[in-house]
């Protein structure tokens, strides 16, 4: 006969192991070294081999003490910590609050995830953030030895760098970039994605100035691209940018680059054009333009569709804004429709047909004709 009064005892542990809270408490921590004491306070002493563990995080330290009263992990010595995310961050002289999101140390060194790094004399966790003073970042592996110093092939100098590991953003302030030890590069205040983000976002990128020197005129530029992450499998890179001086009160110059991934093909068209807005006495806001496009698809297994064309409102205009475009060194500018075919009955079968329409100076010819 079966014992109704167990069934429903055990019935009812099962449903309080469920339904209860964790019993090893997310606050907990483990300590384990070689010798574990405790002061007056009832504070504990972990020296040799020492390490506290919480949840999927630790710290590795010689010396580690705990503050039961104000739940504070002090770090006296050099120690390791791992985090959440697989990111080793070790210092010196610091603490940690029990929890291990809040922490202040020296000689703060982050190695993240993805094999990066950032140093600094000092630094803080406070939640998500990494917060360094007078830091240095490199994503590049790859070292130099310059006298009795190895140093990484470029990297970026702050007197603040914070790192954001939640919506992985870098920020930096007084950044200088340096190659080979050598100070290339100065920007007061920059934002850039972390190396840890590997999905795309819209935004600035970074700006440039450029001073051209031409006889007796000096001519200066200022671009600002931003950069539209429409969709996993489309771009658009938008670069506005004005130029001053040169005899001219000033001009404009805007770029729209557009790529796009299709299944088993790609597309891609690229806009410029000058405008002279600000001109005095100016009644034509459109000076010049051109725009190149390139399709690619394939029809199947055996056939590629690819469709290239070019046009431009003026003779080289494209060889001065994009002077390393093969399109350049062409007297003519054309579409060109072509068709290739592959192992049609042999695996060394080969068709290509291919139909060309030159153009010329497009629009100029039109408007002569009004």
């Amino acid at each position: 006969m079966i014992n109704l009064k167990y069934i429903f005892v055990k019935f009812i542990l099962i449903f309080l192991i469920i339904s209860y809270p964790n019993f090893n408490n997310a606050s907990e921590i483990l300590v384990y070294a070689d010798d574990i004491s405790y002061d007056s306070d009832e504070n504990i002493i972990a020296r040799g081999n020492a390490k506290i563990f919480k949840n999927d995080e630790f710290i590795i330290s010689d010396l580690i003490i705990y503050e039961k009263k104000n739940k504070k992990i002090i770090l006296p010595t050099e120690f390791t910590m791992k985090d959440s995310n697989d990111n080793f961050l070790s210092g010196s002289n610091g603490f940690f609050l029990q929890d291990l999101n809040y922490g202040e140390f020296s000689d703060i060194k982050i190695k993240l995830s993805d094999g990066s790094r950032l140093i600094g004399k000092s630094g803080k966790r406070d939640g998500h953030v990494d917060i360094i003073s007078k830091g240095v970042y490199s994503p590049c592996k790859s070292r130099i030895k310059i006298g009795n110093f190895i140093c990484p092939t470029w990297q970026l100098e702050g007197e603040k760098i914070l790192h954001d590991n939640k919506n992985l953003f870098l920020y930096q302030k007084h950044s200088k970039m340096r190659v080979i030890n050598t100070p290339v590069f100065y920007i007061p205040y920059i934002v850039t994605p972390s190396p840890l983000r590997k999905e795309r976002k819209s935004g600035f990128l970074t700006p440039t100035l450029a001073l051209n020197f031409f006889d007796t005129k000096t001519t200066h530029s200022t671009s600002f691209p931003y950069y539209f992450n429409i969709d996993i499998d489309k771009e658009l890179t938008f670069t506005p940018m004005i130029k001053y001086g040169g005899g001219v009160d000033s001009s404009q110059r805007f770029l729209f680059d557009y790529n796009q991934l299709l299944s088993g093909g790609n597309l891609s068209s690229n806009l410029i054009f000058d405008s002279n807005l600000e001109h005095q006495n100016n009644n034509k806001w459109l000076n010049d333009a051109s725009l190149i496009t390139n399709y690619k698809q394939n029809i199947n297994d055996k056939y590629r569709v690819s469709i290239d064309s070019a046009l431009q409102t003026s003779q080289n205009y494209i060889q001065i804004t994009q002077p390393n475009d093969e399109l350049s060194y062409k007297s003519s500018l054309s579409t060109t429709l072509k068709l290739e075919g592959f192992y049609l009955q042999n695996k060394d079968d080969y068709l290509s047909a291919e139909t060309i329409q030159t153009v010329q100076n497009a629009i100029e010819y039109i408007e002569s004709k009004k």
